[in-house]
């Protein structure tokens, strides 16, 4: 199935929902490589809340989950190929060149952190700009503050509409991880610590679709993408 089209914000999340759990051994290893030693640390080690031990856990485990849209957008767009994804050999590939890839990460990372710790309003505005680098500097081999830049243009126009659609998948995956968790802690009260750490750790490869997802939406609405065109850009 290819998901090079433009989307909806419905058809978009059902897209997520479809090739995550069509893909879910693949795409949560990719998710867990970075993050599952980050995620125990977070949920079993004894740290007070809003301590400083605590933000940081906080500060790399954000980090880690922002790194994993580059491998991820290696897997999603060999799905559109019809080629099986592999979590090694999308982090393999992913970071072949890595001192472009570390130099957007690191730029767009600081860049939407200090627009969040100054003033909120800044953070999302770089966050709506730079929500495509990680499939630009995969798929299309930038780096950098090209990467950035490329980010930014391309989703010029759509920046709320997708920002919006990020925010929606993660409140939905937030809300039914609760849910879950509600229903599961009813039943087995004394697991509270585990079920929390593990449903969350299960739902959350779905945002990590969303960028690759937009990234397809936009390049197929104003460059008029399509599988011959993504096939080359893997080369």
């Amino acid at each position: 199935m290819s998901y090079l089209q433009p989307y909806s914000i419905g058809s978009l999340i059902r897209s997520v929902i479809v090739v995550y759990f069509t893909n879910l051994p693949s795409l949560l290893a990719i998710h867990l490589i970075p993050v599952l030693p980050l995620d125990l640390l977070s949920a079993y080690a004894e740290v007070e809340r809003w301590t400083v031990a605590w933000w940081i856990i906080f500060a790399v485990e954000s980090m880690a989950t922002l790194l994993v849209v580059f491998p991820m957008s290696i897997a999603i767009s060999e799905i559109c190929l019809g080629i099986e994804p592999s979590a090694v050999r999308a982090y393999r590939r992913a970071f072949a060149h890595p001192s472009g890839i570390i130099g957007a990460y690191l730029l767009a990372t600081l860049k939407i952190w200090a627009g969040l710790i100054l003033l909120l309003v800044p953070g999302m505005i770089f966050g709506a700009w730079y929500v495509l680098v990680g499939p630009v500097a995969v798929i299309e081999g930038l780096g950098g503050r090209k990467a950035l830049h490329r980010s930014r243009e391309l989703g010029r126009g759509f920046y709320l509409r997708n920002l919006a659609i990020w925010t929606v998948v993660i409140m939905l995956i937030f809300i039914v991880a609760m849910i879950v968790e509600v229903l599961l802690i009813m039943l087995v009260p004394t697991l509270e610590p585990f079920i929390i750490s593990v449903i969350t750790t299960f739902l959350s490869p779905m945002g990590d679709i969303v960028p690759v997802l937009l990234y397809y939406d936009m390049r197929a609405r104003k460059e008029s993408y399509g599988s011959a065109q993504l096939a080359e850009d893997l080369m």
